[in-house]
């Protein structure tokens, strides 16, 4: 899906592990797998999301497919996530849904404040 190699200065992000800490007993991961290929973890929905992602200028994209809601009929959704990686952390810049075939901003974000952290280094 991305054709960008998504790297920060020569190192990749594949392999790592960022995470947010909702509650004491509640915590998002985000694990970067090869191949561009992420899995986000929700806590709160106890529901892994499966994607994509791209690192351009010191932006990391998410792209997230979700199906994990049986009340909708199994509608399927796409997001689209945006972070600013300084150092350990992604800081959250902007989300977007997928409607009728475009990219849209949510009204309610799903990132705001939503600060992953590092917990181990990519592989080299």
């Amino acid at each position: 899906m991305f054709s960008t190699m998504a790297t920060v200065s020569g190192q990749s992000l594949a392999g790592s592990k960022w995470i947010y800490k909702v509650a004491d007993s509640c915590i998002d991961t985000i694990k970067f797998n090869s191949n561009n290929k992420l899995d986000d973890y929700s806590c709160e929905l106890n529901y892994t999301f499966k994607g994509y992602y791209s690192v351009k200028e010191g932006v990391v994209t998410l792209i997230e497919k979700d199906n994990s809601h049986d009340e909708d009929g199994g509608k399927v959704t796409f997001y689209r996530l945006k972070f600013k990686l300084e150092g350990d952390y992604l800081y959250p810049i902007s989300n977007e849904e997928m409607t009728n075939g475009r990219w849209k901003k949510m009204s309610k974000s799903l990132i705001e404040n939503t600060v992953f952290q590092r917990v181990n280094n990519a592989k080299r």
